[in-house]
């Protein structure tokens, strides 16, 4: 019986150990590298594959729908529009409490991703990250001609209201 159950102990050890490993991210994370997006989540929020691993990815410096609120669905399908299935340079910033990278993320060579979804309405420029005047005038424009989440003209609730 005591055999058994350290058998069973090994065996969960090792499930858990190759779960990590397939979550985690590739080595050398501080530094810039190219990944496959495999799927996408929600607005902000990917999984991704680099160096055999596949990993969680969430957009830096902004906030999209959550996927049950209004136009949460519409911003997911826009990221999978502009990066599903294609491949993107991941710069890291840190990892969150729910384990994913948050990161700076470029395609097509140097396109900003987080910009582009402000740009086309999207997301808003997160809390923190209130001063960054090209975020800002994005929003901004994306509001001004109803783009988007901005063409609610009750105005949408962003994220960390909703």
């Amino acid at each position: 019986m005591k055999i058994h159950r350290l058998l069973i102990c090994y065996v969960l050890l090792l499930f858990l150990a190759f779960i990590s490993e397939a979550v985690a991210a590739p080595q050398g994370m501080a530094s810039e590298f190219t990944a496959e997006v495999r799927r996408i989540l929600d607005g902000d929020t990917f999984s991704a594959r680099a160096d055999g691993r596949s990993f969680l990815v969430r957009l830096a410096r902004i906030d999209a729908p959550q996927e049950d609120q209004p136009y949460g669905r519409n911003a997911r399908r826009a990221l999978e529009k502009l990066i599903k299935g294609r491949s993107v340079q991941i710069l890291p910033i840190e990892v969150d409490q729910e384990g994913r990278i948050l990161a700076k993320v470029s395609f097509y060579g140097t396109q900003d991703l987080s910009a582009v979804v402000v740009e086309q309405g999207f997301a808003w420029v997160a809390p923190g990250h209130r001063d960054d005047p090209d975020l800002i005038g994005l929003e901004s424009e994306a509001r001004r001609t109803h783009r988007g989440l901005w063409a609610d003209t009750q105005g949408p609730i962003p994220p960390w209201e909703w």
